[in-house]
């Protein structure tokens, strides 16, 4: 099955914000080896995009019909939406996240008492189970690529006399 990626038009049945050749491009670039089977490399950029779409981000999609999260429309300090298409930094968390997905599933579930850190060149990826119950592991690196698309859940506390 050919991968089908997203390029900021709304592509309908988009699975990936990367493609295979744009993963071995960066993974080469980095010295990381893929499996040599593109349809394996697909998997793990398809895990890998359901990791990232499992998250809550700001704004709303752009296409009312796209099946991923971006491109999406985010107000501007002067009220208009404007579309941030495909951001860099996605893409350099998609592959991050394909690479690590080589390492087994990305929940914690599957990942229960199997390790607490990876390396992915000089950058450590460290994950723990959630508080919240949701399964997902925690990878700082990915979520600082993100950071400013992100919807973080806040917990408020109240005192009692």
């Amino acid at each position: 099955m050919v991968l089908i990626v997203e390029d900021g038009t709304g592509v309908a049945d988009a699975e990936s914000y990367v493609s295979v050749a744009a993963l071995r491009t960066w993974a080469t670039g980095r010295g990381y080896l893929l499996p040599t089977e593109d349809a394996e490399v697909e998997s793990l950029l398809r895990k890998a995009c359901d990791f990232i779409e499992r998250k809550s981000f700001v704004g709303t999609v752009e296409f009312t019909d796209q099946p991923l999260s971006f491109p999406r429309l985010i107000t501007n300090s002067e009220g208009v939406a404007v579309s941030t298409g495909i951001p860099t930094r996605l893409k350099t968390a998609q592959c991050m996240l394909a690479m690590e997905s080589m390492n087994g599933a990305l929940t914690a579930a599957a990942r229960a008492q199997k390790y607490t850190a990876t390396k992915i060149d000089q950058i450590y990826l460290k994950y723990a189970n959630t508080s919240d119950g949701s399964g997902d592991i925690y990878f700082p690196a990915v979520d600082d690529l993100l950071n400013e698309w992100l919807v973080y859940k806040t917990t408020v506390y109240t005192m009692r006399a």
